[in-house]
């Protein structure tokens, strides 16, 4: 649904300096920094974040106090001395983040002098080593929708997000960019400008993350209307077909030929059903897709063919049956955006009309928090191939933006990780890679979903399937949950969403487990197997 956000300056990629008083008047600064994008560091290194205290004008004498505490409460470093600085000098200390533990940890630092206190924050994160295991597997995505001026940082990001579990990206290429006047000669090598495009492409398949590419919006110069009338954070022409579609497929050509071996997958534009993004008829998207599809194949014959509506409902509208009836037989993947059961169950009508090996894609889906694994698991039980949650992050704050219905993001501004991005690697690496996900109803509103190959056979997930709160509850605000398993069943392995693992005696069948947030692993102490679990009862954990 976003695709069309206008372009905003990203903010620096290391968390910069806080301003730590809340009054105009001039106060000490605190920032923080590490060797790692976000503070998002693997297991085996020494998690160390350097602190640097800034005196102003006046110079600071105080102390200085700096705690980290993990997912669960506990302190998992800390710091205190006593800091005499000069005025608008500055002193560095670091802290080791001290814990066997994979998770989330919230940092604090707090200066004090003269009864005065203030205090700044900051996040880090502990997880595994990625796994070596091939991107086309996995079912997990994200769409992406980076600032122009962070193309600079486009390794260092797309590290971070290999690190997270992601091992697909819906990445925009927005035409509707171009906004000269006056139609460029086809001769000169600026006709068509993708060279930040290509870098984030290369920066992504370089750690092992596929690239859905979606192919966006009408060139000013080729549109078939000179209205400039914004609509939803676009001129009007560049949401309308273009005046002579034989200029678009000179685009995709010369685009897909760029990409040919990086790029396989491609994606139609974004949600043509809405005016906010397509205001010509659905004879003329349907002309666009079907020469689209022939360019696309004869440049690479493997190419993939990708398209998302948008309405959430169980029936098509007349746009879509008149698209899908002109280009079914075209398309690879099909799909509709913050979908649900019944959407997929809508979309799998259409698999028998398309080409040998039809999937169902969601391209842009329910996000954090909890959405993003809640929801990802509802859609792959009902059959969904891969799933990308709105948003990984834009180049401005989204707390009050307004879209928290669609989907928050795993990360800050500054890319510190929240609680949601650690949650989506445990995903990840549990049920990722799972070629079928089956469900069934465990009773009193959760939901258990067992995955199945050899990846992840035997792994059920417990998830509430309540949208209420948040991804990582804790373990204090946790659902105390009893629930029940096969008889055979002794002992029973959790692995919560910090990616932590809890072994749990099972007596007559039953145990009792914390739900420290929307979902838990499950699975059986060999030699038994893990084939069903119900929730008998279900008590609120403390706020």
């Amino acid at each position: 649904m976003w695709d069309a956000l206008p372009v905003l300056r990203s903010w620096p990629l290391l968390a910069a300096a806080l301003l730590l008083s809340s009054s105009a008047l001039a106060a000490p600064t605190v920032s923080f920094e590490s060797d790692r994008l976000g503070h998002l560091f693997v297991r085996g290194e020494t998690p160390v974040l350097r602190v640097t205290v800034r005196a102003d004008e006046s110079g600071f004498r105080g102390t200085l106090r700096l705690q980290a505490l993990d997912a669960y409460g506990r302190r998992a470093g800390r710091l205190g001395t006593f800091v005499a600085l000069e005025p608008s000098a500055a002193m560095t200390h670091e802290l080791v983040l001290r814990t066997k533990r994979l998770g989330y940890f919230a940092v604090s630092a707090t200066l004090a002098r003269r009864g005065q206190r203030h205090t700044a924050h900051t996040s880090a994160a502990l997880v595994p080593p990625p796994p070596a295991t091939p991107a086309l597997d996995s079912a997990v995505g994200y769409y992406v929708y980076p600032g122009e001026d962070a193309v600079a940082e486009a390794p260092r990001i797309a590290a971070q997000m290999r690190l997270l579990g992601i091992r697909w990206v819906r990445f925009t290429f927005n035409w509707w960019r171009d906004t000269r006047g006056v139609p460029p000669s086809r001769a000169s090598p600026r006709w068509l400008d993708s060279t930040a495009y290509e870098r984030w492409v290369d920066a992504f398949r370089a750690e092992g993350i596929e690239v859905l590419a979606t192919l966006f919006g009408t060139a000013r110069w080729a549109s078939s209307t000179t209205d400039d009338v914004p609509v939803a954070g676009i001129p009007r022409w560049g949401i309308v077909a273009p005046r002579d579609l034989g200029d678009w497929l000179h685009m995709v050509r010369l685009l897909a030929g760029r990409l040919a071996g990086r790029v396989r997958h491609w994606e139609i534009w974004n949600e043509p059903d809405i005016p906010q993004f397509w205001q010509s008829s659905a004879g003329e998207f349907a002309t666009l897709v079907r020469q689209t599809a022939q360019v696309l194949r004869d440049v690479d014959p493997d190419a993939r063919v990708v398209l998302n509506f948008v309405p959430d409902t169980a029936e098509l509208d007349p746009f879509e049956a008149e698209v899908l009836a002109s280009t079914s037989d075209l398309l690879d993947v099909v799909g509709w955006h913050y979908g649900h059961a019944e959407s997929v169950a809508l979309a799998h009508q259409f698999l028998p009309a398309m080409r040998p090996g039809a999937a169902i894609w969601d391209t842009e889906a329910l996000g954090a928090p909890r959405r993003h694994v809640s929801r990802w698991l509802e859609q792959r039980a009902a059959g969904a191939e891969r799933i990308f949650p709105f948003v990984y992050r834009l180049p401005f704050d989204d707390a009050g933006s307004g879209w928290e219905r669609f989907g928050m993001y795993p990360v800050n501004l500054d890319y510190t990780p929240r609680s949601d991005a650690v949650a989506l690697r445990t995903l990840s690496d549990l049920v990722g890679d799972a070629p079928a996900i089956t469900r069934e109803s465990a009773g009193l509103g959760y939901a258990a979903f067992a995955a199945s190959g050899t990846c992840c056979a035997g792994t059920v997930v417990l998830a509430d399937m309540n949208q209420l709160g948040p991804t990582w509850a804790g373990p204090r605000a946790g659902a105390r949950l009893l629930v029940e398993v096969p008889k055979d069943v002794r002992r029973l392995v959790v692995t919560d969403l910090m990616g932590n693992d809890t072994t749990l005696r099972v007596r007559r069948g039953r145990a009792r487990l914390r739900l420290t947030g929307v979902a838990v692993f499950l699975r059986a102490q060999a030699p038994a197997t893990l084939t069903s679990v119900r929730v008998v009862r279900a008590r609120a954990g403390r706020r």
